[in-house]
C-alpha cells in the first residue's frame, strides 16, 4: 500500500523490461506481489484493519506513511482511525526535533494516537494521546481497550518491536 511505493514498482518494471521480461509478465508480478516483513502490509487483524509498516522508520518515511494513511479509504467497516507510532531510531542530534514534528503531524490527522518509545514520550504530545516506553506496555493497554472497527497505521523503527503490541489485537 502507499503511493510512495510507485517509484520502486516503476524501477522494478523498467529493469525487468530491460532484461526481456514481457510487459504482461511484469504486470502480473506487480499485481501479485504481497508485501511481507512488516513493510507496507495491509492486514486485517481481529476486528481492525492495519497498515503494518514497522520494519524501519525515519522522518520522510513517517511523513509518507501518515499521508498515505490519511488519504486511504479502509471501507465502511472501519470507522475509527488510530496511529500507533514507534520511535525513529538513530537520528542523532535531530531526534527530538524530528519526533516532535511527527507528533505534530499525527495530531493534525485527527486520529487517536499511541506513541511508543522514549523519544516520543519526551515530546509535547497531542491531547488525549497515549505514550508508552515499550511495545509491551502498549500491548497491555491495547489488550485492556480491545479496540474494534479501527483502521490503524503501525509504523516505527525495527528496534521498537511494534509487532509485539499487535498480539493484543488478535481475537
Amino acid at each position: 500500500t502507499g503511493l510512495y511505493n510507485v517509484p520502486n514498482m516503476l524501477a522494478a518494471a523498467c529493469v525487468a523490461v530491460h532484461y526481456g521480461v514481457k510487459p504482461d509478465a511484469v504486470n502480473a508480478a506487480l499485481e501479485g506481489y504481497v508485501p511481507e516483513n512488516s513493510r507496507s502490509q495491509l492486514e486485517v487483524l481481529g476486528a481492525n484493519k492495519l497498515i503494518l509498516d514497522c520494519y524501519n522508520a525515519n522522518p520522510s518515511s513517517m511523513q509518507a506513511a501518515i499521508s498515505n494513511f490519511t488519504e486511504s479509504d479502509p471501507g465502511p467497516k472501519y470507522k475509527n482511525r488510530m496511529l500507533v507510532l514507534g520511535d525513529m531510531l538513530e537520528l542523532g542530534t535531530d531526534s527530538k526535533t524530528e519526533h516532535q514534528a511527527i507528533a505534530n503531524l499525527a495530531a493534525a490527522t485527527g486520529s487517536e494516537c499511541i506513541f511508543v518509545g522514549e523519544e516520543f514520550s519526551a515530546c509535547d504530545l497531542p491531547a488525549g494521546s497515549m505514550a508508552f516506553a515499550s511495545a509491551e506496555q502498549a500491548a497491555d493497554w491495547l489488550q485492556s481497550k480491545k479496540p474494534g472497527g479501527y483502521f490503524m497505521l503501525v509504523k516505527g523503527s525495527r528496534g521498537i518491536k511494534l509487532e509485539n503490541a499487535l498480539e493484543a489485537l488478535k481475537e
